[in-house]
């Protein structure tokens, strides 16, 4: 049973130091087969710090992080509190079109990045675009004695030539303190920048008190205990990552795994030989797991708890991880604009599906946070109908940075407009429909997509689906599918077709479907409809 939550840090740099007075010796993170210590994190930080202060960063500056999830990331984060400055993580995966536009908009004094990304994307941002003054680069296998070349195929750079590195800092400065600078739960720790999936990505401002309540809610309602360890499966640039994974483990006074980038055979061996008490991602890690070669559900006994977000929980995946492995995977949902989760199924109570659409819910709202559904009208509707989600939580974001146009866009006087589209029983469980924007209308019939991928899900052979509407002369738009298969199965176009009808009204039934070897997905691993829809991404068959 859950209880209220007590709120007693109110901003980031309390959190961590809340973390190293209680970690009772546990280490703060494990990469690989180096074991960073909360003392030597906290000393680390302190020489960042000093330095950036050295080279004229200020309190409200900002401080950009360009880079996987290896131990310099955390060192960024607890140095820049320490100092006032303002968090902004990079996706890893941007590139200088992108980095061009986080930059002008972020106006950063100072970016850590480790030293291949600093020649893929930094050095390639055009002449004539903000460039942030200070520039650090961080090795990825810093300390490390071997590497492993799933993550690593290609021993990665270490060092840029005329290039501070954050590995001289932390020597050159070693023992020295940063003058205590005072932060407010008000002020901005992090701005965090959305997919961007409408246009440019957003930056919204995430307050220290968005920092710290958050990561009491991600620790509470995953059951994760005072000193256990977490695996990170999601990248810390995301919410998830840096909330779920991350400040949940300050919170604990705990520890957190990281292994660079996501694969799934290095996470079974992580989860076998450093028996991590729990780990949240999205629901297409779950499945990748699932297809390693050997994997059972001994390798993974030292999980007690599991949860997915980011992405919609099919119920047959489910009960898959269910039956192979002994995993209840706990649904949960929260979005970058709400600190992360702020609904969660209780572990203690019986997952629910929607009879009549038959999705799985994805719990009901967390303490202190609370969620509406409204109509176009923007008035609240009946119990168990469909319309916006609105939601309202202690933790929500300050608004888009700069972008005070879209910042009212997305307030209600209820809370925040999430942008999905779902419904509550009478119990108050919620239910995710699908995005608003992604609904399909087919001879006037509306359909949502997440509707046919959870029928799809149900086909034993089908790994990953994605559903779009396409152009149609006749019905204005028709539904199609695309589907990735598990291994060792085969599967034509027709016969799932066939298979639809007897799951879903005709005109639901994907009259297109195309079979690739794998479906694009964020970084977070959450499908990437938007590949399908635009010429931005071209999937490979």
């Amino acid at each position: 049973m859950r209880k209220t939550m007590i709120k007693t840090i109110t901003d980031g740099v309390s959190l961590f130091k809340h973390a190293i007075a209680h970690s009772n010796g546990k280490p703060a993170v494990l990469y690989f087969d180096q074991e960073v210590s909360y003392e030597l994190l906290n000393s680390q930080s302190d020489a960042l710090a000093i330095k950036l202060i050295e080279r004229g960063f200020l309190k409200g500056d900002r401080l950009a992080v360009y880079m996987q999830n290896i131990p310099q990331f955390v060192v960024a984060v607890v140095a820049c509190w320490k100092i006032g400055g303002i968090f902004v993580p990079i996706n890893p995966m941007n590139r200088a079109d992108e980095l061009s536009h986080i930059y002008a908009d972020a106006q950063l004094k100072a970016i850590i990045m480790e030293p291949d990304l600093y020649l893929l994307g930094h050095s390639k941002v055009p002449n004539g675009n903000p460039i942030p003054k200070i520039v650090i680069t961080a090795s990825p296998i810093d300390k490390l004695t071997k590497l492993d070349n799933r993550v690593f195929p290609d021993p990665p750079r270490t060092k840029i030539e005329g290039i501070l590195s954050l590995e001289e800092i932390v020597v050159t400065h070693k023992g020295k303190s940063p003058p205590k600078i005072t932060v407010d739960g008000t002020d901005i720790a992090a701005i965090v920048y959305t997919s961007g999936t409408t246009g440019k990505p957003k930056g919204a401002m995430i307050s220290h008190k968005g920092i710290a309540v958050g990561a009491l809610l991600a620790q509470k309602s995953t059951y994760f205990p005072q000193n256990e360890t977490m695996l990170a499966i999601a990248p810390l640039f995301h919410i998830t990552g840096l909330i779920v994974n991350l400040m949940s483990v300050f919170s604990a006074a705990g520890t957190i795994i990281l292994s660079y980038r996501f694969n799934p055979d290095m996470v079974v061996q992580q989860i076998f030989e450093k028996k991590p008490f729990t780990t949240i991602g999205a629901i297409t890690a779950f499945i990748a797991i699932m297809n390693v070669k050997g994997v059972n559900a001994k390798k993974l006994a030292s999980l007690k708890i599991v949860a997915a977000g980011g992405a919609p929980l099919p119920p047959e995946v489910h009960n898959r991880v269910l039956k192979k492995f002994g995993l209840n995977i706990l649904n949960g949902y929260g979005m970058t604009e709400t600190s992360s989760i702020v609904v969660m199924v209780d572990k203690d109570k019986e997952q629910r599906i929607d009879p009549q659409s038959g999705a799985l819910s994805v719990g009901t709202p967390l303490p202190g946070c609370n969620v509406f559904i409204v109509g176009d009208d923007d008035k609240q509707v009946e119990i168990g109908e469909i319309g916006e989600i609105v939601i309202s939580t202690p933790a929500i974001t300050l608004g888009y940075w700069g972008n005070e146009t879209a910042t009212k866009d997305c307030h209600h006087k209820l809370g925040w407009r999430s942008g999905d589209v779902g419904k509550l029983d009478v119990d108050g469980w919620l239910y995710i429909v699908d995005r608003k924007k992604d609904m399909i209308i087919s001879s006037g019939f509306k359909i949502w997509p997440r509707e046919v991928e959870d029928a799809l899900y149900t086909h034993p052979a089908v790994r990953e689906a994605a559903v779009v509407g396409v152009p149609d002369s006749y019905r204005g738009e028709q539904v199609k599918a695309y589907i990735s298969l598990n291994s060792g199965h085969k599967l034509q176009p027709k016969e799932l077709r066939g298979f639809m009808k007897q799951k879903l009204s005709a005109y639901k039934v994907p009259r297109q479907i195309e079979i690739l070897a794998e479906l694009p997905k964020t970084p977070t691993g959450k499908i990437l409809r938007r590949a399908f829809r635009s010429s931005e991404v071209k999937p490979k068959s």
